[in-house]
């Protein structure tokens, strides 16, 4: 089989700070293809969907792409033999490093893609880009009392047909791969998270990672963190008479990368941060003060000397900082975390300290106060330590 199509996504702005959509550019010329690049960006601009959830469908149409471009395949063509493509799909393995490069995607990363082709397609044949007859290939009708019951679910489309197609699981590596990730604790341990410290060489590394497993912050807003967004110094902002020491955690719409803070209604929120996080920041800062191509950047996270591929002094990206996690782990010789684990202890020793849910909602950024409900399993040390004080009780 000759080499697939490039295919890259690209950020793209709508014209005003912060409004942006991702699209994919094909080929060696790296060109949009216009039907597709239209529906990420009715996505945004029409439907309001956050311009990362573009990213997100970008990225699930991605094979999609490659399959319409390489079999010089038209999307009725796909559509007239879809179980041809998932066949493709299913055997087609990644480039790079990461699920799915040994074996394939899985099945949920599969259904994952096929939720956004269902709304593709609904788009081009609302749009009239494509035959309406698409539609009788692909989806099926669902009677109106079962679209109810099925509000919520990916495989159900805005104009209620239900998509035919979903990849079942079996047969393929990944999904059993899948299975073992997911039966691992979703939270890292104090001792993996310590220990991956220990092995860090740089304060950057110490104060990045902590940053997210302290306040809990997400990688995005660690990536985005801009210098003159976190507020330390007595006067040096009204809400530091309120909070102390915080962060502000905003949107930063100029990031080369184009990684982005997960907020809800662009709001902006302010983050404390203790003495612990504090002294990490003063000891990062003494490092950055000798890189001097980092004296003029307005980032707080930069580019270490000796970076494979970045210059020194840069913006780093999400990817770069779970990337970097990933080698720490290994050098420590602990399991594999992601910074999204980290996250995920903060939010379990919080709840360990049984914190009250709006507390915790507001310091974890949730839209809603029941997201929290994963980090309601209470630990092998706590459940010792609530017997210990139970028996203790006369």
């Amino acid at each position: 089989m000759a080499e697939l199509p490039k295919v890259r996504k690209s950020r793209v702005s709508l014209g005003q700070p912060g409004h942006a959509y991702y699209t994919l550019l094909v080929g060696d010329f790296l060109e949009p293809i216009p039907l597709v690049d239209g529906f990420l960006h009715d996505e945004v601009a029409v439907h309001g969907k956050a311009p990362n959830s573009s990213k997100a469908y970008a990225g699930w149409m991605s094979a999609f792409v490659k399959y319409h471009v390489h079999f010089h395949a038209s999307f009725e063509q796909i559509a007239d033999n879809f179980t041809g493509y998932l066949a493709w799909r299913r055997k087609l393995r990644r480039t790079t490093k990461g699920r799915g490069a040994q074996f394939g995607a899985s099945a949920a990363t599969i259904n994952q893609e096929l939720g956004v082709i269902a709304r593709f397609y609904q788009y081009a044949i609302g749009e009239g880009k494509i035959n309406a007859w698409v539609r009788e290939k692909i989806f099926v009708a669902v009677p109106e009392d079962a679209r109810r019951m099925q509000l919520g679910s990916p495989w159900r489309s805005a104009a209620g047909p239900k998509l035919k197609y979903k990849a079942r699981t079996g047969g393929v590596g990944a999904d059993e791969d899948r299975r073992r990730r997911a039966e691992r604790p979703r939270a890292a341990t104090d001792k993996e998270f310590v220990v991956a410290l220990e092995v860090a060489k740089s304060a950057r590394d110490r104060f990045a990672f902590g940053l997210m497993r302290h306040p809990g912050l997400r990688v995005g807003a660690v990536s985005t963190l801009k210098r003159n967004r976190i507020h330390v110094a007595l006067g040096s902002c009204q809400a530091e008479r309120d909070l102390g020491p915080h962060i502000h955690i905003a949107q930063a719409p100029d990031h080369p990368y184009g990684d982005g803070v997960k907020t809800y209604y662009d709001v902006e929120r302010m983050v404390p941060i203790g003495a612990q996080m504090l002294e990490l920041y003063w000891a990062w800062l003494e490092e950055r003060k000798q890189i001097k191509e980092a004296k003029l950047s307005p980032w707080l996270v930069v580019t270490l000397p000796g970076s494979p591929k970045v210059p020194a002094g840069q913006a780093i990206s999400a990817d770069g900082l779970r990337q970097r996690l990933t080698e720490l782990c290994n050098l420590a010789g602990v399991r594999e975390l992601t910074p999204h684990m980290l996250r995920h202890a903060m939010g379990e020793h919080a709840s360990d300290l049984n914190l009250p849910a709006d507390v915790l909602q507001r310091l974890l950024a949730h839209g809603n106060i029941h997201s929290q409900a994963i980090y309601r399993n209470p630990s092998a040390e706590a459940t010792v330590a609530a017997i210990e004080k139970l028996e203790n009780l006369r």
